[in-house]
C-alpha cells in the first residue's frame, strides 16, 4: 500500500528530513539479510538526529531466480541461512563489498525506526506480523551479515553521501540518490509477534525510487570540482568530510569553522586549489587520506 508523491513536493522533503540532518563523527551500522515478500538487504545506520532511532536503506540485492525453493515455517531457519551463505544468490558480496556487474542497486529509503533493530541477530516472524506483514502463507527470516561504522557526509535532497569503515559489505564512499519523478510512500500497521528476539520492535516507513551507488571516485562531494562550480558548501560546524581526512586539514583551510557562508566558500575553494597545486588532489580520488599533507 502506498501513495505517489512528487520529488519536488513539500511532502517528499518532509519525509526525507531525517536524511537531511548534517552529522559529524562515526556511527554504527548493521546489515541484515531479510526474506519477506522478497529477499533483500536492510541497512540501518545510527545518526545524530535522534539517539533512539536509526535511519536506513532497503537494498534489492537478490539475484532473481537464484533460489529455486523458498524456506517456510518455524523450521525454515536453517535452510534460510544456507541461502544467505551462498554468494551466488546475491548481487552484493558481503565479504568484499563488490556489487557484481554494476555499481548500483535499486533501493528504498527507511525513515526513522527503533534503534532496537541494531541489536537483532536472529528474527523469525509468522505471516502477517512485523517483517512478514504482507505475507499470507510464508514465514519471514532475518539475520545479520555485516556491521561497522558509517559517516554521514553531504546532505542534499538529490544526493545523500556516506562513508563506511570497519565493515566488509560496504567500504568507502556511497551515494543514495532519487531517480525518476514519482515515489511511493509505504507504512506498516501489523502488530509484532516475535520469535528469536526479545527486543521491542516496530516496523517503520519507506519511500521507494532510489539508487544506492558505490562511488569509484572517493573525493567527498564538498571538495569536488562540481561543488566548487555550483557554490555548494556545508553548513558551519559541519565539514562533510570523513573524520580521517578532516583531521589532516590545516587550520587555515578549515572552512567549517567559519560563520559567514561567503568566507566559508572562499576558504573551501582555497583548500581545493591547494590540494590541486600541491598535487594531492589525487589522494582524495583514491581515498588515501593518510597521504594528504598540505603546506600552508
Amino acid at each position: 500500500m502506498g501513495e505517489n508523491i512528487s520529488v519536488t513536493s513539500y511532502t517528499f522533503k518532509k519525509y526525507l528530513s531525517p536524511f537531511l540532518v548534517w552529522c559529524e563523527g562515526k556511527f554504527d551500522y548493521i546489515l541484515h539479510v531479510h526474506w519477506a515478500s522478497v529477499l533483500h538487504g536492510d541497512l540501518r545506520m545510527g545518526y545524530c538526529g535522534d539517539p533512539n532511532n536509526v535511519i536506513g536503506v532497503t537494498l534489492f540485492i537478490y539475484k532473481q531466480g537464484a533460489v529455486k525453493r523458498r524456506p517456510n515455517g518455524p523450521k525454515g531457519w536453517t535452510e534460510f541461512l544456507k541461502v544467505v551463505r551462498d554468494p551466488k544468490n546475491f548481487k552484493l558480496n558481503f565479504k568484499t563489498g563488490e556489487i557484481q556487474g554494476q555499481r548500483s542497486l535499486a533501493a528504498t529509503v527507511k525513515l526513522p525506526e527503533a534503534k532496537a533493530w541494531m541489536r537483532v541477530k536472529k528474527y523469525i516472524s509468522p505471516p502477517g506480523t512485523i517483517g512478514a506483514r504482507v505475507l499470507r502463507k510464508w514465514w519471514s527470516y532475518m539475520t545479520i551479515v555485516d556491521k561497522g561504522k558509517v559517516e554521514h557526509l553531504t546532505r542534499k535532497l538529490d544526493e545523500f553521501e556516506f562513508y563506511f569503515t570497519e565493515g566488509k559489505a560496504f567500504r568507502g564512499r556511497y551515494i543514495l540518490r532519487p531517480f525518476g519523478k514519482n515515489f511511493t510512500f509505504f507504512t506498516a500497521s501489523a502488530r509484532p509477534v516475535l520469535v528469536g528476539t526479545t527486543q521491542k520492535l516496530e516496523e517503520g516507513k519507506e519511500i521507494s525510487g532510489f539508487l544506492w551507488i558505490k562511488a569509484k571516485n572517493q573525493t567527498p562531494y564538498v571538495l569536488s570540482t562540481r561543488a566548487v562550480k555550483k557554490r555548494f558548501i556545508s553548513p558551519v560546524h559541519f565539514s562533510g568530510l570523513p573524520q580521517a581526512l578532516k583531521e589532516r586539514i590545516p587550520r587555515a583551510f578549515q572552512y567549517w569553522t567559519i560563520e559567514s557562508k561567503a568566507k566559508r566558500l572562499k576558504v573551501r575553494d582555497s583548500l581545493v586549489l591547494a590540494l590541486k597545486s600541491q598535487r594531492q588532489y589525487q589522494y582524495l580520488e583514491e581515498g588515501a587520506w593518510h597521504k594528504v599533507s598540505l603546506k600552508v
